[in-house]
């Protein structure tokens, strides 16, 4: 099937495992909320169960650099609005 790991179910807790990881580091730096840390468990184990380390590399990309942005973001516009005060 995959051809990494053939067993569905061995898939399944490894994504499992590693997006609850995942997910309670995020949570835990303010990154995630609880709905959507229960969401990225649901999506990494998805991921990481129907399609393979691939697309749950693609989707871990994505999740970092967007918490990255927007935390970018909020520091930028705090020192623009501390500025021009």
């Amino acid at each position: 099937m995959v051809g990494w790991v053939d067993a569905w179910w061995l898939r399944l807790a490894l994504g499992l495992l590693g997006s609850g990881i995942i997910a309670l580091a995020a949570y835990r730096v303010r990154s995630l909320s609880g709905s959507g840390a229960l969401a990225a468990i649901i999506m990494g184990t998805s991921y990481v169960t129907l399609g393979g380390p691939l697309w749950f590399g693609a989707l871990m990309v994505f999740f970092v650099t967007s918490t990255a942005l927007s935390k970018f973001k909020r520091r930028h516009r705090a020192k623009q609005d501390a500025e021009a005060n």
